[in-house]
């Protein structure tokens, strides 16, 4: 799968989206212990695809943070993240959760 990932990828990438063509290449093996990981690989994949196709010559100008912020989000909700869902508790404690206008900003 490394020649279709684009240079600087990750090398704990397990699939990637081809952009324009709504395929998406996974690699994980074919056993069921995975299964969990692809619902979370396919449903993040399927978020880019749904993205591109919705803004598609806008694509290129959609900001890469929220691109995959939705995707993520996406793949959560099929499989919850325990560890995230700890440290966002452990925030909401400690009142250390950063309130949403202050993400408004420039960066």
């Amino acid at each position: 799968m490394c020649p279709a990932l684009t240079p600087g990828s990750p090398p704990e990438v397990e699939a990637v989206t081809l952009g324009g063509t709504n395929v998406i290449l996974v690699s994980l093996p074919p056993v069921e212990a995975y299964i969990p990981d692809l619902r979370r690989v396919l449903s993040h994949e399927a978020t880019h695809a749904s993205i591109h196709a919705a803004t598609q010559d806008a694509h290129d100008r959609l900001p890469l943070w929220l691109s995959e912020g939705l995707a993520t989000w996406v793949q959560y909700s099929f499989v919850p993240d325990p560890v995230s869902q700890t440290v966002l508790e452990e925030a909401a404690r400690q009142q250390t959760l950063i309130p949403l206008l202050d993400l408004c900003g420039a960066f």
